[in-house]
């Protein structure tokens, strides 16, 4: 059978050292970083079957870090452990494409099922089709929420001349 590679990135060495301890006793093989820059850099360049990261760490945050495996390896589940749950880091999580969010403390059983119930479920689905929006589209999109209250959700004031910057486009 076919040894699960995970890679863990906590800037706490007791974390890392629960997770290694942990997971190899369940036949996983455990790379480890206190370094987030260097975890990120590993994630990158190595083949990984599933990605653990703190949020809060102080070279790169987790968020960031699980943005961007998610950009270049969108099957790559990644999990993210903290010690400071919200309500909106979870959202923010999963939005970014969070396979599972634990707080710590956890449990051997809680990383366990997380780890596992992660691996399978990337296994058996397809990436996302990852699809360019073009910018035409998007001036659309922010033109009809500017004139439209009942396209835009939310109070947040929706500012067509902020994208024509960052778009670099004049209409």
């Amino acid at each position: 059978m076919k040894l699960q590679k995970v890679l863990a990135i906590d800037d706490e060495k007791i974390v890392l050292e629960s997770i290694q301890k942990i997971l190899t006793q369940e036949n996983f093989e455990v790379d480890v970083s206190l370094s987030s820059r260097e975890g990120l850099d590993r994630a990158m360049s190595r083949e990984y079957d599933l990605i653990l990261t703190d949020i809060r760490m102080p070279e790169i945050g987790g968020m960031r870090i699980l943005r961007d495996i998610k950009r270049a390896k969108p099957s790559l589940p990644v999990i993210i452990i903290t010690g400071y749950a919200t309500v909106k880091s979870a959202v923010q999580a999963m939005k970014l494409g969070a396979s599972d969010y634990i707080e710590k403390p956890f449990t051997p059983d809680m990383l366990l099922s997380a780890a596992k119930r992660s691996i399978e479920k990337a296994v058996g689905e397809e990436p996302e089709k990852q699809e360019l929006i073009h910018k035409d589209e998007v001036i659309r999109v922010l033109e009809r929420a500017a004139v439209d209250s009942e396209f835009v959700s939310g109070s947040y004031p929706v500012c067509i001349t902020t994208a024509r910057m960052l778009f670099r486009i004049t209409i």
